[in-house]
């Protein structure tokens, strides 16, 4: 009898999981979409979000980050992270409408951090000094060269961030997972003409990282009308394993040093 029960209920739970994906587009790989928050009146702390649908379940997600400049922390409390949920007649009778799913998901997300972000007074805007857009032809995203906007007086300062990736271990037992190779990365800026310095560099990576394979370097922001780089910040691409292609999120990297 139990052993009857038991085969109804996996037969249940398979069937669940073929209507869910066939009701689901062919997807390999989740790339998360950026959404820069802003900075608080002080500079001291820079948000971000990303968001996009999960993948392989379809479900649409919204992530916020509050980050600590002064020691590259989490604000505790955070990051604020919000994720569909199942919904029956959503995904075996109506059309998926992702868009909708995707802006439902970030209105609570946003709500839930509001709390957050106004008590930490994150309402500078941030400057995009330079960016690495994922349709560019060539460019292996590992450096970037910007300046300090200057508001019709040219461009402050000379600098390049050079990323290394490396292989390395993470917390987490990725070995059960994939024979893929592990990898951190190191970040370099170059004061051109100046100096080199090194800004960060992977130990064993944290379980928040997931396993991960690969890094680009995605762009570099400043508060508006800032005047030097003390509070620049680079957001880097993690590529990390995922169901089928890998999975990309963020992390944001204090360069003001």
């Amino acid at each position: 009898m139990a052993v009857r029960f038991f085969n109804w209920v996996l037969s249940v739970i398979l069937i669940v999981i073929i209507s869910l994906s066939a009701s689901l587009p062919a997807r390999a790989g989740d790339d998360a979409i950026l959404n820069v928050i802003g900075y608080s009146n002080d500079g001291r702390y820079f948000a971000f979000e990303e968001y996009g649908i999960q993948d392989p379940s379809g479900f649409a997600y919204s992530s916020i980050f509050i980050v600590d400049l002064n020691d590259d922390s989490w604000v505790i409390g955070t990051p604020i992270r919000v994720i569909e949920e199942y919904d029956e007649a959503t995904y075996e009778v109506e059309p998926i409408d992702y868009g909708k799913n995707i802006q439902a998901v970030r209105a609570i997300a946003h709500e839930k951090a509001k709390f957050r972000l106004e008590g930490l007074n994150i309402t500078t805007p941030a400057i995009v000094n330079a960016i690495n857009g994922d349709g560019i032809i060539e460019n292996d995203a590992l450096t970037l060269r910007f300046g300090v906007p200057g508001y019709g007086r040219g461009i402050r300062g000379d600098y390049r961030l050079k990323l290394e990736v490396f292989e390395t271990q993470s917390a987490l037992s990725c070995a059960e997972w994939s024979d893929q190779v592990i990898k951190g990365f190191l970040l370099k800026l170059e004061d051109i003409g100046v100096n080199e310095i090194e800004i960060y560099r992977d130990k064993i990576l944290p379980r928040s990282r997931g396993c991960g394979l690969d890094y680009k370097i995605s762009g570099v922001f400043t508060p508006f009308l800032a005047k030097d780089i003390s509070r620049a910040v680079a957001l880097i691409s993690v590529y990390s394993l995922g169901y089928e292609d890998p999975d990309r999120r963020f992390i944001a990297v204090s360069i003001g040093k």
